[in-house]
C-alpha cells in the first residue's frame, strides 16, 4: 500500500512537471487548495498521527519483553520516513502548486499568516525526520522501512547522539506549540471572520 502512494504521487508529480504541462490549469475556487496538495496533507496528517501514537507508547511500553520496544520503534523509524517523504513531496509542491485564494471573507495578510503557520509546521515536520534519523544512526540503532534495513549511514557517536537526542526532543515540542498555534488562529478567524473550522483539518478548503 506504501509503494503504491508514493508512486501514485511520484506520477503526479512527475505529470505536473512535464514540459508543456501547466500547473495552474486546475481553477481552484476561494478558500480551496488543488487535489493533489489535498491527497498529501491526509496522507501527512493519518501517518503523522500513528507516528506520534507510536511516540508515546515507546517510553510507556514494559521493557519485557524486550521485543515489545524494537517493534515500536521499527514502527517509528517506517512512519517517521514516511512523513519525511510525503512532507518533502509538499514542500515542492507547495512552490510549484497554484496558489490558493483565501476563503470569503478572510482578509488577505490573515490568510497568509496561517499558511505561514502551517509552512513552519511542515518545515519543522521535515527538520524533525532528519535529527531523528541522526540520532537512530549514531545511538547504533537498526534502522528499517517497512521491513527493509537501511545501510548505516552515521557511525555511531555519543556527541552526535546526544545532540540529535536534545534536538529530536525539541522540535517534538516545537512542532506541538506550532500545532497549538495553527488551531488558536484558525479557531479565531472562525469568530472574527466566519472563515470555517473545517480548513482546520486535513482537507480542500484552506
Amino acid at each position: 500500500m506504501a509503494v503504491s502512494i508514493a508512486l501514485t504521487c511520484s506520477a503526479t508529480v512527475a505529470r505536473a512537471t512535464q514540459p508543456g504541462t501547466m500547473v495552474m490549469s486546475e481553477p481552484l475556487r476561494a478558500g480551496r487548495q488543488d487535489n493533489f496538495a489535498t491527497l498529501l496533507g491526509v496522507l501527512i496528517f493519518a501517518i503523522f498521527s500513528y507516528l506520534f501514537y507510536d511516540t508515546v507508547a515507546i517510553p510507556t511500553t514494559p521493557l519485557d519483553p524486550p521485543d515489545a520496544r524494537l517493534v515500536l520503534r521499527a514502527f517509528h523509524y517506517t512512519l517517521g520516513i514516511s512523513v519525511w517523504a510525503l512532507v518533502a513531496v509538499r514542500l515542492y509542491w507547495w512552490w510549484r502548486a497554484p496558489r490558493p485564494a483565501p476563503p470569503a471573507g478572510l482578509p488577505p495578510p490573515a490568510f497568509a499568516f496561517s499558511r505561514a503557520i502551517l509552512l513552519a509546521l511542515y518545515l519543522t515536520f521535515f527538520v524533525t525526520a532528519m535529527i531523528g534519523a541522526v540520532y537512530a544512526y549514531a545511538d547504533g540503532q537498526p534502522v528499517s522501512f517497512y521491513g527493509v534495513h537501511l545501510p548505516t549511514l552515521i557511525q555511531e557517536s555519543y556527541a552526535l547522539r546526544a545532540f540529535g537526542g536534545y534536538f529530536h526532543s525539541a522540535f517534538g515540542f516545537y512542532y506541538l506549540g506550532v500545532a497549538a498555534l495553527w488551531v488558536l488562529v484558525g479557531l479565531y478567524h472562525h469568530v472574527r471572520y466566519r472563515a470555517g473550522l473545517l480548513r482546520l483539518l486535513p482537507g480542500s478548503r484552506v
